[in-house]
C-alpha cells in the first residue's frame, strides 16, 4: 500500500481557509438578530432601542453608583406576552464582549440609574402582568474601553436566553 502525503502548501493553504473561517465568525455572530430586533424568550419579549458606553458613575450624589470599569447602558423594552406575570431579573441579562465574555446586568446601577420606575428600585424585580410592557435602563460593568458585540436576553435565570447583536 502506498501512503499518498499532501504537499506543505497544499496544508497551509487549508490551514490557512481554516483559521479565516474560525476568525470570521467565532460564535455564529453574523447569524444573531441585528440590534433592534424584537426577540423572544419565554413569557418576555425584549427590544433594545440605543446602547451607550463610558459611563462613569449612576445616580445622584446621594445614591452615586460607580462601576469597576465601566458601564455600557442599553435602553430596552420588554413585554409579558404570555397569560401570567412575570418578574424581570436584571442579573439574568448578559452583554458579551468579542471574546465572549459575559457581563451581567448590574443590579445596583439598575435602582440608580432608573429612579422613576418600580417605586423607585428600577427593572430588577419588576412584576410584569400579562399583555404590558416597560421600556428602562440595563447597566453592564465591563473593562475601559470594551464595547458589547452582543446581548444575552433571558425571562428569568432558568431560560435558554436569546442572543442579539451590539
Amino acid at each position: 500500500m502506498k501512503i499518498t502525503w499532501l504537499k506543505p502548501s497544499v496544508l497551509t493553504g487549508l490551514a490557512l481557509i481554516l483559521t479565516f473561517c474560525v476568525a470570521v465568525e467565532p460564535s455564529g455572530a453574523s447569524k444573531l438578530p441585528k440590534f433592534g430586533s424584537i426577540v423572544k424568550d419565554g413569557n418576555f419579549s425584549f427590544r433594545p432601542t440605543h446602547l451607550v458606553c463610558n459611563i462613569k458613575s449612576v445616580g445622584s450624589s446621594f445614591g452615586e453608583v460607580k462601576p469597576t470599569g465601566q458601564y455600557c447602558r442599553i435602553t430596552v423594552w420588554i413585554y409579558n406576552h404570555s397569560k401570567t406575570s412575570e418578574m424581570i431579573d436584571v442579573s439574568s441579562q448578559y452583554a458579551a464582549d468579542k471574546k465572549s465574555r459575559q457581563y451581567p446586568g448590574d443590579v445596583n446601577a439598575d435602582s440608580a440609574g432608573n429612579p422613576n420606575l418600580n417605586g423607585g428600585v428600577g427593572l430588577d424585580l419588576t412584576t410584569l402582568n400579562p399583555g404590558l410592557s416597560v421600556t428602562g435602563f440595563i447597566y453592564f460593568d465591563m473593562p475601559r474601553g470594551d464595547v458589547p458585540t452582543y446581548f444575552v436576553f433571558h425571562d428569568s435565570a432558568f431560560s435558554n436566553g436569546v442572543k442579539e447583536k451590539a
